[in-house]
């Protein structure tokens, strides 16, 4: 049942942009049951459990997207430099891949369904959901803030996984050496 249900929702997301277009972001969201917080603020929470390497994650959202996303999240720049990317991350979040890292409230959920998913304007969506634009806006950077963060907190594991691994191998060099020498 497990299989048949992932199957489901990867389908249906992926036509969410199609067939289902029309369909309220509220029903959208019901039937995806994503995993929701009621809490608004910003989580810090600890990055594990992840279901792909930080090399995945580059096919999907490389550094150069990082830092595209990193400038919206900080307000240096408009929602419309990372439009394309948030269909990426939207089906990141909903397929459940990080979504146990990143818990969004239920508008912020809404959003990315109606932006990321189904392609629409942000003014539809906050109509939708009967907010104004620009809170749906505020919104929708909270929620972009959380996966820049996460991204981020990826990518650093990483290369600090990597210089630990370099440290080791000096440190296995330098006891060789002193080895020969001796």
């Amino acid at each position: 049942m497990q299989a048949y249900t992932e199957d489901f929702k990867k389908r249906f997301l992926n036509l969410l942009s199609y067939e289902f277009k029309t369909f309220d972001v509220q029903l959208v969201l019901s039937i995806l049951d994503p995993n929701l917080t009621t809490k608004t603020e910003d989580q810090d929470e600890e990055v594990e459990d992840v279901k792909f390497s930080p090399q995945e994650l580059e096919r999907h959202i490389n550094l150069y997207d990082l830092k595209r996303l990193e400038a919206y999240s900080a307000n240096v720049s408009d929602y419309h430099l990372i439009t394309d990317l948030v269909p990426t991350v939207s089906k990141l979040f909903f397929l459940k891949l990080i979504s146990r890292q990143i818990k969004l409230s239920y508008a912020q959920a809404a959003i990315l369904i109606g932006m990321g998913l189904q392609h629409k304007y942000i003014e539809t969506v906050s109509t939708e959901l009967k907010l104004p634009v620009s809170q749906a806006l505020a919104l929708f950077n909270k929620a972009i803030r959380k996966f820049t963060q996460y991204f981020k907190k990826m990518y650093e594991m990483d290369i600090e996984k990597g210089m630990k691994k370099a440290e080791k191998k000096v440190i296995d060099l330098v006891g060789l050496t002193r080895y020969l020498i001796a």
